[in-house]
């Protein structure tokens, strides 16, 4: 397990279509990052943002989730 702290966390929902910016959110207190392969399956790794006690951000499968995002990225 690999636990940093994290100085910003920023997160902000989809907007809608008439929408001309997204409305981010900002935390800058308590924030841990954390990385785990506990309770995961094979070597997949799991991805959490922590602040205090409430998990802020969980990503369950990292590899799964990085290989989606490389389908979705567009190459010139």
């Amino acid at each position: 397990m690999l636990s940093l702290p994290l100085i910003k966390l920023s997160v902000a929902h989809d907007a809608g279509p008439n929408e001309q910016r997204f409305a981010w959110q900002h935390e800058t207190r308590d924030l841990t990052f954390i990385l785990d392969s506990y309770g995961s399956h094979g070597s997949s790794q799991l991805l959490k943002v922590v602040q205090g006690t409430q998990v802020r951000v969980r990503l369950m499968d990292l590899d799964l989730t990085t290989s989606e995002a490389g389908h979705v990225v567009i190459r010139d």
